[in-house]
């Protein structure tokens, strides 16, 4: 949605703050470029089936376009519905190591900042005993976000 809205109807001083829980995608359908190269989940408290669909973030956000975002990327890799659907998590290519991945804009800023999680999918978007790291680092988050596009001084 936030690629639809920058294309077809953002000016282009307009910033996006995006914090995806555990976004899925149906790679059949190459939904957000996804491929059918995985990511295994890196922790070690994860099941050995946890895995991401990957996804070029830097070929999803062009290079001109990369610093009016703020992406924030929370993957556990658990499967979503039965394995015949395909559905899966998504995760920046190769972002493989137990403390995520980030990504830089041209200025050196970070643009996309992705971490991993080791609960089942359900849980990351409705058990609140995993705030700690899902809700609380969002809100943080979107408190990065407006600090990079000076929305407190608005």
């Amino acid at each position: 949605l936030g690629e639809y809205l920058r294309i077809n109807h953002a000016p282009q001083t307009t910033g996006f703050a995006i914090a995806a829980n555990d976004a899925v995608c149906r790679v059949l359908q190459n939904e957000f470029g996804a491929t059918s190269s995985t990511v295994d989940n890196p922790l070690q408290t994860a099941p050995s089936d946890y895995e991401a669909y990957e996804v070029d973030m830097n070929s999803q956000y062009p290079t001109s376009t990369r610093s009016r975002h703020c992406i924030w990327n929370f993957v556990t890799g658990a499967p979503v519905t039965e394995p015949i659907w395909n559905i899966q998590g998504l995760s920046h290519k190769g972002c493989s190591s137990v403390g995520g991945c980030t990504l830089l804009d041209d200025s050196g800023e970070v643009y996309f900042e992705q971490q991993w999680g080791a609960m089942t999918h359900g849980e990351s978007g409705q058990d609140y005993l995993y705030s700690s790291e899902t809700v609380d680092p969002i809100l943080s988050h979107l408190d990065d976000c407006k600090d990079r596009f000076g929305w407190n001084h608005v």
